[in-house]
């Protein structure tokens, strides 16, 4: 047993075995599993940047596992609670946070929206049968909720950015995620977590606006005359992966107090 208990130990740290002279391949730590929300393409646009970052977080990563999830870019149906099926998403793999993500075209950092409003009041995009109606008819249309996220250490990200990593986009936070249909997410979000708060409301979670990218607009001069700013896809991607590795709850450092971003509570 204390043989077997030894080969563990060389393997987890990657050092020779003088048992039989070979060498031992370190033990590779899980990846982290984290759910990401994006939105399809809506009015003129020709893509939504929200959707291109997540395919771009697809791609393999050392610490992090992404399971992207894309939304329709409209308001659904009464019946349909969209903040359920994510939470229930993130249940089933385990996720260790969520990360919802919307472009917003006047945006030109990554905007932690923090305001929830129970009204659709989007009339170039939405429906007439749809806009100026409440998420929750039990509820006033003026009255607002507010996700929390102050377990999110937005400090670490700054501090990355500033001392290590200019290349990253600036961490804004506004108090109105419009009235479409990224407000509406967050709005079921909120309402869902509160009704199991000891369940789906410890998973962390935080929903940002990013800007445009060039792919997405069909005309960019005529975006730039109206003084909107587009944000190159490959600096936004980079932004919001640094984002999740510095932020989210799960960062934290290993004993020789280098950062990692590998935990598994």
């Amino acid at each position: 047993m204390r043989a077997l208990g030894a080969l563990f130990v060389l393997a987890r740290m990657g050092k020779q075995c003088k048992l039989c002279d070979s060498k031992l391949l370190p033990m590779k730590k899980p990846k982290i599993p984290v759910l990401v929300t994006t939105f399809g393409i809506f009015g003129d646009y020709r893509a939504n940047s929200s959707q291109l970052t997540g395919e771009k977080l697809k791609q393999p990563h050392d610490s992090i596992r992404f399971h992207v999830v894309e939304l329709l870019a409209t308001i659904p149906p009464d019946v349909e609670d969209r903040g359920a099926n994510i939470l229930h998403t993130a249940m089933l793999i385990e996720a260790k946070a969520i990360v919802c993500l919307g472009m917003a075209s006047e945006k030109t950092t990554i905007t932690i929206e923090t305001i929830a409003y129970n009204q659709v009041d989007c009339p170039k995009y939405c429906p007439a049968d749809q806009n100026g109606k409440r998420i929750d008819q039990s509820r006033d249309a003026n009255d607002s909720v507010m996700l929390d996220v102050s377990d999110w250490n937005i400090d670490a990200y700054d501090q990355k950015r500033w001392e290590s990593d200019r290349s990253l986009l600036p961490i804004e936070f506004y108090l109105d995620a419009g009235r479409f249909c990224c407000n509406h997410l967050m709005w079921q979000l909120h309402a869902f977590r509160r009704l199991h708060p000891g369940s789906y409301g410890q998973i962390p979670l935080v929903f940002m606006h990013v800007p445009c990218t060039p792919e997405c607009v069909s005309q960019p001069e005529a975006f730039r005359a109206a003084g909107k700013t587009m944000v190159e896809l490959g600096a936004l991607a980079h932004s919001v992966l640094a984002f999740i590795e510095t932020a989210a709850p799960f960062a934290e450092c290993d004993h020789s107090g280098t950062a990692t971003h590998v935990s598994t509570r």
